[in-house]
Parts: structure tokens; C-alpha cells; sequence
């Protein structure tokens, strides 16, 4: 069981929480570990906006409900927070954000705390984040130094006297947090840093694609999947990565396939919506035998549903995407280090085995920052599989079985020939039906040497196990804490990475429990849904969310009790 404090910053956005949560992840990070998630409403002013941080002696990477310290930076911060908030929880904030009524229930410690009127009283109420992070630095005994040596990089280009006035701002912040008086029950580790990289999802799935040698990518901006375009095009001229704003998913696609055709390793990020617009294209890269890769970054639907809220709601259409039978690979990660791992694999398996590849994400797990171990990537996966051609190459050639060596334009004396429409070994259309069937049973039979070349599940848990616990993606961290937290006995958790093509040998993990879970965020037990056509496995039980808030570690101990009287 790990020893964790959970800090909730609340007010609206263009308030500079998420400037908040940047400095202290950064600064925990050298001493604790730490992870935080945001519960952002969709605009860009106002609402109501909160950020959880948690700090911990062991590893975590879940979100917990019960607030332990709790900051109102406005008036009506409190409101959609009072479920969360318990007799230990403390709340820091101005006497009159808060009303009268709560105050004569309220069973926990409030603390007045006027922070705007520090930050008015350095030159305005823009300091008001950087006031709260020096309080929360000043009573988590943070280092001083770090912290302001943070102020001057992110205010680098505003000048001196801004640079003067945040350092003001954070120094009156810490010396009052200092007076709060805060036991962590936590030791600090001086050298965790050395260990452990800061990151969230997107910088994970990021960092993955460029070791993959992405080099293009082409998309339409759509929370959450676009801040994968905006890290790729940060870091363009340092990876020689070519970035292009499409005008619609349609052309975002089929230009990332006309990349890969001739010969670059490219990428598209999209949400569910887009996506939708993105199967015909998936269907030619289908027959055309052409790799892609595509970042599907989920957000609940249908249609715009919760743009900045978190859900696993695509699985069956990534499974089902486009029109006719093709082999495809759907990957899910669900750690950072997972991230930047399936990055990777993804171009590799892509470009062995030419067909589309999936990498599904959500919302929370992109945006939510955490640690990430150092380790060192596998260079197998590095590996390209273009082939130089001769004169009288055949793009699709039946020789050389399900996988035809695949040559690109101007590399070698061949002509490479593709077309959307059934073809001949050499591209050319056909209409022959003898053809047909040749053609299609090639593209298919590729689905057994992808279920041989898999990406590995990990089981978590009690390897001798009567009960198994089912999931995939962002829901992994809460599932973990929470099994290591509490006490239900004989109980494994198996998390599978590679979500389709499914192997049959998986059977087995099921066959030897007596009762399966399946844990997701949907509203229908997508996975499960899906291990019951693959494999013929029968969940005895589904525990699902699809309110656009990701499962808590609480919740998930609570509903797994209820199942398991």
C-alpha cells in the first residue's frame, strides 16, 4: 500500500491552473512520485476547471476522488467538487467562496487564505498561479531554488521585470505556505529524478512515434488527439519531421498515405469524428497493401458528445473500420513507458506486414502527467522493409506470400503500380474473379503472421488466480492501485496491449478463472464485446463508466466488492 496526498486545484479556466500543475509535477518529481489529471470543461474562459495532483512514496498513475487538501481560487469553485470532499479533507481559500450552509456541515478543516489579494498586492491578479504555487511549494517543503529557477524558463521571453514580479509573487506565497503545517508521511528521494522522466500520454505516444521514424504527419485538429500534431511540429526541425494542417481527416489521411507510398514513415491523430471520415482511406490502405499509422485519441460520442472529457468508446469501430475485409492492428497503451514503446512498434509492424495500424489513446491518458522509468528502447524494431526494384517488378506479387515486397517510386528500375480498385500481381485493374479471390485471400491470410509477431499482455495481480479482472488502456493504473491497496484475494488482472488481431492462446488466461471482470469506460463492454466474437470467452461481469470522467481508484475498489459478495 502506497502513502499518497491528494491536492485539487479549482477555479476557471484562464486562471493559470494548468500553469500550476506544470511547476509543482516538475518540482515533486525530483523528491516524490507524483501524477496529475485535469477535469477541463469545453471553452476558454470561465466554468469551472480543476486539476488533481498526487504525491506518493511508490509508483501511481490513478486517479483518486477524495480530495485531501483542496484550493478554491474563485467563487463557485466549490460547486461540482462537494461529493468529493470528506471530514479529513482541508480547504484553502477565501472566507467568502465559500457559503454559510456548507460551513455549518462541513466536518473538515477550512482555512482562510486571501491569494488574490497577494497577488494584487505584487501588481495584479495574473500572479495569482504563481502565488498558489509558491503556498503549495512553501508547505510541501519543496526546493526554492528549483522552483524559481522554473519561474525564470517559462518567463524567459517576457523580460526581467516580469521575471522580478513572479519571483515576488512565489517567494510571499512560500513564506506563508511555510506556516501551514503539512505532515507528509513520506520520505523524500533525492535522486528520483536521475530515474524517472516527466511526461504525459501525448509526450509518450510522441516520442514513440519519432523512435519509429516518423517523419510525416497529417491531420485536422480535434481535442484531444491534436496535441500530438503540436509536439510532432515543435520538434519538426530537430527529427526532420514534414508537418501538414489537412483542411478536412479525409485528405489527412490519404495524404499520409501517399507518403508512406512513396517512402516516408507517416502518421495521422485524430478523435473518434474524424476517424469516421478517415475509413475510406482506411479501406485503400487496405487494398492497396499501403502502411499507415493512425493515433485514435477517444473523447465520448456520438457525434461531439464531451470534446474535453475521456471514454473508451471507439474499440468497435476501429475493429470494423471501413468497408470490406482487410487485416488490421489496433494497440493500446496503457502506461507512458507502453506509449512510447507502441509508438515505436507501431511503424515497425506497419511497415512489415503493410497495413494499417491503430494506436487507441483517451483523454485522460494523454493529458494526465506522471513518471515514467528510464529504460532502453528495442532497436529490432527499428528495422524498414523497403525493397529496391527491378524491371519487371510486381507490386503484388503471389510468388512471395501473403506480405509481396513492397518497392517505392524512384527506388530501383520498377514501376510501382497501386490502384483502390482489384488488381492484377503487377497494380493493373482487374474485373477477374479467379483474381479476386487470389487477391483477397492474400491480404487476409497476413492476419496469422500479425497474431504470431504479437505485441504481449501483461498480467498483473495474483498469478494463481480463481477470479480475472479484464482491461486495456488508461483504465490499468486505477485497476493496480487498487488491487495492491486492497484485499480480494485469489484476483489477477490481465491487461492486453494489442487489441486486434487477437490471439487464441489468450483462451487460456479465461479458461483457468472461475469468474471474469471486464473493467472499461464505455457503456457496453467493448472488449468484452469483442473477446466474446474473437474467442468465445464469456465475462461474467462488466463494470462500465461512460459519465467522461475516468474510474477512480475508489470506485473501482467500491463496485468491485459489489461484484464480488
Amino acid at each position: 500500500m502506497n502513502n499518497s496526498l491528494t491536492l485539487v486545484f479549482s477555479g476557471e479556466a484562464g486562471q493559470g491552473i494548468q500553469t500550476i500543475e506544470e511547476f509543482l509535477v516538475d518540482v515533486i518529481a525530483n523528491s516524490y512520485h507524483v501524477f496529475s489529471c485535469s477535469d477541463v470543461m469545453s471553452r476558454v474562459r470561465g466554468g469551472n476547471n480543476t486539476t488533481e495532483i498526487r504525491i506518493a512514496d511508490s509508483e501511481i498513475s490513478a486517479y483518486k476522488s477524495k480530495i485531501d487538501i483542496l484550493f478554491l481560487l474563485n467563487d463557485h469553485s466549490l460547486n461540482r467538487l462537494k461529493e468529493r470532499i470528506g471530514s479529513k479533507t482541508v480547504i484553502i481559500g477565501k472566507r467568502e467562496y465559500v457559503d454559510e450552509n456548507f460551513l455549518e456541515e462541513f466536518k473538515g478543516d477550512f482555512r482562510d487564505y486571501d491569494f488574490e489579494k497577494i497577488a494584487k498586492d505584487v501588481g495584479g491578479a495574473l500572479f495569482l498561479n504563481t502565488v498558489v504555487f509558491g503556498f503549495t511549494a512553501g508547505k510541501l517543503n519543496l526546493d526554492n531554488k528549483k522552483c524559481k529557477k522554473m519561474i525564470e524558463e517559462k518567463f524567459s521571453s517576457k523580460g526581467k521585470k516580469i521575471i522580478d514580479d513572479n519571483h515576488k509573487a512565489f517567494e510571499n506565497g512560500f513564506e506563508l505556505g511555510k506556516t501551514f503545517e503539512l505532515d507528509l508521511h513520506m520520505d523524500k528521494t533525492e535522486s528520483l529524478k536521475e530515474f524517472y522522466k516527466v511526461l504525459n500520454g501525448t509526450q509518450a505516444i510522441g516520442l514513440g512515434v519519432l523512435a519509429g521514424g516518423c517523419n510525416f504527419i497529417s491531420s485536422y485538429p480535434m481535442s484531444p488527439s491534436t496535441a500530438l500534431l503540436s509536439f510532432l511540429a515543435e520538434n519538426s526541425i530537430e527529427f526532420g519531421v514534414f508537418v501538414e494542417q489537412a483542411e478536412d481527416e479525409i485528405a489527412a489521411l490519404n495524404m499520409v498515405l501517399g507518403a508512406w507510398y512513396a517512402g516516408a514513415r507517416a502518421i495521422a491523430t485524430t478523435s473518434g469524428g474524424g476517424f469516421s471520415l478517415m475509413e475510406e482511406a482506411m479501406s485503400l490502405s487496405g487494398i492497396t497493401e499501403t502502411p499507415c499509422v493512425v493515433h485514435l485519441a477517444q473523447r465520448p460520442g456520438p457525434a461531439t458528445g464531451l470534446p474535453t472529457r475521456t471514454e473508451q468508446g471507439d474499440l468497435m469501430q476501429a475493429v470494423f473500420a471501413g468497408h470490406g475485409d482487410y487485416p488490421k492492428i489496433i494497440l493500446a497503451p496503457g502506461t507512458y513507458r507502453d506509449g512510447v514503446e507502441l509508438g515505436q512498434r507501431a511503424f515497425y509492424l506497419a511497415d512489415k506486414y503493410q497495413v494499417p495500424v491503430i494506436i487507441m489513446t483517451d483523454q485522460f491518458y494523454l493529458e494526465s502527467f506522471g513518471l515514467m522509468g528510464k529504460f532502453t528502447l528495442d532497436h529490432d524494431y527499428d528495422e524498414e522493409f523497403i525493397v529496391e526494384t527491378s524491371k519487371n517488378y510486381k507490386r503484388y506479387d503471389l510468388n512471395t506470400g501473403p506480405v509481396s515486397p513492397r518497392g517505392i517510386p524512384g527506388n530501383g528500375d520498377g514501376f510501382v503500380k497501386v490502384d483502390s480498385d482489384e488488381h492484377f500481381e503487377d497494380g493493373t485493374i482487374t474485373e477477374d474473379f479467379e483474381t479476386r479471390v487470389k487477391m483477397h485471400e492474400k491480404r487476409l491470410s497476413k492476419k496469422d503472421l500479425i497474431v504470431e509477431d504479437y505485441v504481449r499482455e501483461e498480467l498483473l495481480g495474483e498469478t494463481d488466480y480463481e477470479i480475472l479482472i479484464v482491461g486495456w488502456g488508461s483504465t490499468r493504473g486505477a485497476i493496480k492501485e487498487c488491487l495492491e491497496n486492497g484485499n480480494f484475494g485469489n484476483v489477477g488482472f490481465l491487461t492486453l496491449k494489442q487489441l486486434y488481431p487477437l490471439r487464441q492462446d489468450l483462451k487460456e488466461y479465461f479458461n483457468k478463472a472461475k469468474k471474469i471482470i471486464a473493467i472499461e469506460n464505455n457503456s457496453s463492454g467493448q472488449l468484452a464485446n469483442l473477446l466474446k466474437l474473437e474467442l468465445d470467452v464469456k465475462i461474467n461481469h462488466k463494470i462500465l463508466k461512460y459519465s467522461g470522467e475516468p474510474f477512480s481508484v475508489e470506485e473501482i475498489e467500491s463496485r468491485l466488492k459489489e461484484v464480488l459478495k
